[in-house]
C-alpha cells in the first residue's frame, strides 16, 4: 500500500486517496463519457496497491525530463514545457 508520494518538485507528502479520486473525476468530466464512479474506485484501488495506474507508461524515474541526452518529441507539450524551464 502506498504511504508516501514524491511530488515533481521533490517534496514528500502522505498519500491521499481523496486527492487521487478528485483528480481522476476532474479528468473524466472533461471527456464525452463523463464521470464513472465504479471506474474511479477501480483505478484508485489499483494505484493504492501497486503504485501504478492502468496505463502507467513511466519507464523510470528519469522519464520526468531529468535526462538531457534525449531529444524530446517534436510538438510534445511536456517537451515544450521542459525546454521553456531550461532556458
Amino acid at each position: 500500500m502506498i504511504q508516501i508520494v514524491v511530488k515533481r518538485d521533490g517534496r514528500v507528502v502522505g498519500y491521499n486517496e481523496e486527492k487521487i479520486m478528485a483528480a481522476i473525476r476532474k479528468a473524466m468530466l472533461q471527456t464525452e463519457m463523463g464521470e464513472d464512479e465504479a471506474l474511479i474506485h477501480k483505478i484508485v484501488d489499483r494505484i493504492g496497491v501497486t503504485g501504478k495506474g492502468p496505463h502507467d507508461c513511466r519507464r523510470n524515474s528519469r522519464s520526468r525530463g531529468d535526462r538531457t541526452d534525449e531529444k524530446p518529441a517534436q510538438g510534445s507539450g511536456q517537451a515544450l514545457y521542459r525546454l521553456s524551464r531550461s532556458a
